[in-house]
């Protein structure tokens, strides 16, 4: 009964470990990188490269909304 009631309680990641390409996917990107920086203008490239990114990272916001200034009162 001991064992199940461990089993039950068992921590689970939050998160899944990230996922690395082989080397054969590695060389397919590199190719694929390739063929779109040979074939499209610089400003092209890295708009296609950019495309559907998302910021990563904290960003610290005051709470309650107003500014530094407000909240410090000057």
């Amino acid at each position: 009964m001991e064992k199940a009631k461990d089993a039950k309680h068992q921590r689970k990641p939050s998160f899944e470990e990230p996922k690395a390409l082989s080397g054969k996917q590695m060389k397919s990107a590199r190719e694929a990188a390739m063929e779109v920086i040979n074939n499209n203008s610089s400003e092209e490239a890295t708009k296609i490269f950019l495309a559907g990114l998302e910021p990563v990272g904290n960003k610290v916001k005051p709470q309650g909304g107003g500014s530094v200034k407000k909240i410090l009162g000057k």
